[in-house]
């Protein structure tokens, strides 16, 4: 009980917002000379690298689609469906990993290197998660602005598409 023609395209699309997001990260590298770099990026043939809008949108779309169809199957089968068994199936699903991520991203990751740009990113990025945690615990950190939210960077960088 599966739509198996998805898996391909969710595995592409995955493949090329990952893609996306590391080119766009190329950008913010401490390099001497950026110009060929940006030109490179600039040249027609790489939009699809450069445009991780285009990935987002349908990966949603896609964890949708197969959303409803497990719904619509279990529907199907047992003529009813437990909402709060759902809701809960899926928060123990995320949550375990995201305390994780978040621990390690705030405790850990800051005592691994150095480096004349770990300050910046890293140690800042840490120190907000150290202030705003709870927040991506009780999954409401998207209203509360940009400027102090966990940076899903970090996270992003050991999950990938996990907790995105």
């Amino acid at each position: 009980d599966d739509v198996e023609a998805i898996h391909l395209v969710r595995f592409m699309n995955g493949l090329m917002l990952l893609v996306a997001h590391k080119s766009m990260a190329v950008m913010f590298l401490p390099y001497i000379n950026r110009t060929p770099a940006a030109e490179d990026l600039g040249a027609a043939w790489t939009v699809l690298a450069r445009a991780a809008s285009l990935y987002t949108d349908p990966f949603i779309m896609i964890s949708g689609t197969l959303t409803a169809y497990s719904l619509i199957g279990k529907l199907n089968n047992s003529k009813r469906i437990n909402i709060i068994e759902e809701y809960t199936s899926r928060i123990l699903r995320i949550l375990p990993t995201l305390i994780v991520l978040i621990v390690f991203c705030t405790f850990v990751l800051p005592w691994i290197n150095s480096g004349p740009l770990w300050k910046s990113v890293v140690t800042h990025h840490s120190d907000i998660c150290k202030s705003n945690w709870w927040k991506n615990i009780l999954f409401i950190h998207n209203y509360f602005g940009f400027k102090n939210m966990v940076r899903k960077i970090l996270i992003a960088f050991f999950a990938g598409p996990v907790c995105n």
